[in-house]
């Protein structure tokens, strides 16, 4: 566990610095621009290599499947808890998003990598793959509808190139075709650098939070389901899978991470109350770190050995 806070802690180093950075440089600091070179350039690089590392077998294949459903599932009663709770439909959107698109990436991987060490990373990584596929079609559709009509959500999904880099890389995998090995760096490369960038965003953002406007409402309510609804109702799911014990323990613990820095960038994108959602990923985050060793308990109690 311990492993895992220090983790966290330097992960979040690149927050810090984006905070400075905005700080410091302030209208020099563009984050749109930032957004744009995540969103439209690097992500393609990190859907593409993490779906192309090694051959999908049947539990590859079926963990990021279940991932997928899960969080659909809680998104859409999310979604209509907001419709009862919430008037605006920006804070519909980001209630049914960033309650159930972890960060499965920049904490999901390193804290998987501290348990389990080298034999969950292969899956934490599969799931990193569900969860941007997740953000970018239901996640687009959903934080686009508070600015754009029914039609021009849906039609927003298919231009992202992450859809497209998806598409190729499971057919690339599915018909096992080579990929020279000179160019698994630079795409892990562009993976990585899409990682690092969004957490530099997540801090520029958090600079320049309100906290007085911020919703409480709308905050409490993801945070609530995000930290303990989805984790934990999940699990009297995931110990009936037909899974691996160390497949349903990366499951479990991807499920519990904090929310997806990613929110803020298609936030950013669709004009859809960023700074919201900055604050929601930031306690998410807190929440997170005390509730780890829960976390742990119960992945270890019931799930599986580790």
């Amino acid at each position: 566990m311990q492993a895992a806070l220090v983790t966290m802690g330097i992960i979040y180093l690149f927050a810090v610095l984006g905070f400075w950075a905005k700080r410091r440089f302030k209208e020099r600091f563009h984050e749109a621009t930032l957004t744009l070179v995540v969103v439209y350039l690097l992500h393609p690089f990190l859907a593409f290599w993490g779906l192309t590392r090694q051959s999908l077998s049947y539990e590859s294949f079926s963990l990021p499947v279940i991932y997928f459903v899960i969080i659909t599932v809680v998104s859409f009663l999310s979604l209509g808890l907001g419709k009862i709770y919430l008037q605006d439909p920006k804070d519909q959107s980001i209630l049914a998003v960033n309650s159930v698109a972890g960060n499965v990436a920049n904490i999901g991987i390193p804290l998987v990598l501290a348990v389990l060490g080298e034999e969950g990373v292969y899956h934490a990584s599969l799931l990193t793959i569900a969860n941007i596929f997740y953000l970018y079609t239901f996640g687009v559709f959903f934080y686009s509808r508070g600015s754009f009509s029914l039609k021009e959500s849906f039609f927003n999904i298919f231009k992202l190139p992450v859809i497209w880099a998806s598409m190729a890389a499971i057919f690339v995998n599915y018909f096992e075709l080579p990929i020279p090995s000179s160019a698994q760096a630079p795409l892990q490369m562009g993976a990585y650098a899409g990682l690092v960038i969004q957490l530099i965003l997540f801090g520029a953002y958090l600079c320049r939070i309100d906290f007085q406007q911020t919703n409480q409402q709308l905050l409490w309510m993801s945070t609530g389901i995000k930290t303990f609804v989805l984790p934990l109702a999940s699990c009297f799911i995931i110990v009936l899978l037909p899974l691996s014990p160390v497949a349903k323990v990366v499951l479990f613990l991807e499920l519990a991470v904090p929310m997806a820095v990613n929110n803020v960038n298609l936030a950013s994108l669709y004009d859809c109350k960023p700074k919201q959602v900055a604050i929601g990923v930031l306690a998410s985050s807190v929440l997170f770190a005390v509730l780890l060793p829960l976390y742990l308990w119960v992945a270890h109690r019931y799930i599986g050995d580790f």
